[in-house]
């Protein structure tokens, strides 16, 4: 097993009381019918809290990993540069205010759901571009038949 995924199994085997709490309605699709998984190993770090259908992570923070704030920026830019949407609490909020962190979750989460509704699935670059190439060929060749 590599290094992060052992790291991952570690963390989920340690968890901090902010951690425990929020798993608790993550879990089994507990919040908005969405499936999270906890200490999740992606792109060379470990998400707290990951929801790949929705390319949503929600990170607590307080000082439980011990790394600094460059480390947690540089996280956050990587995510967010593979498209996940990423979210971050303070674990006294998630403790003393679960409540108002949940509508806020969710919050997001129907606004993810609503987007990713109203906007039609785009194509990948090489399907444009294969379908450019094809365009342009048929119209070069319909150019020079004449009827």
């Amino acid at each position: 097993m590599d290094p992060l995924r052992q790291r991952a199994r570690k963390l989920r085997n340690v968890t901090t009381d902010a951690e425990c709490r929020l798993w608790q309605h993550l879990k089994p699709r507990q919040l908005g019918g969405s499936k999270f998984r906890r200490q999740f190993p992606i792109a060379g770090y470990i998400a707290d809290f990951l929801c790949h259908g929705l390319k949503l992570t929600n990170e607590l923070d307080g000082g439980q990993h011990g790394e600094p704030a460059t480390y947690e920026q540089r996280r956050t830019a990587v995510l967010e540069t593979r498209g996940y949407q990423v979210l971050r609490y303070w674990n006294h909020d998630v403790l003393l205010q679960s409540a108002v962190v949940l509508e806020d979750i969710l919050g997001v989460m129907d606004s993810i759901q609503a987007q990713s509704k109203s906007s039609p699935p785009q194509s990948s670059p090489a399907l444009c571009a294969r379908e450019a190439k094809s365009n342009s060929k048929n119209n070069h060749e319909s150019e020079g038949s004449d009827p």
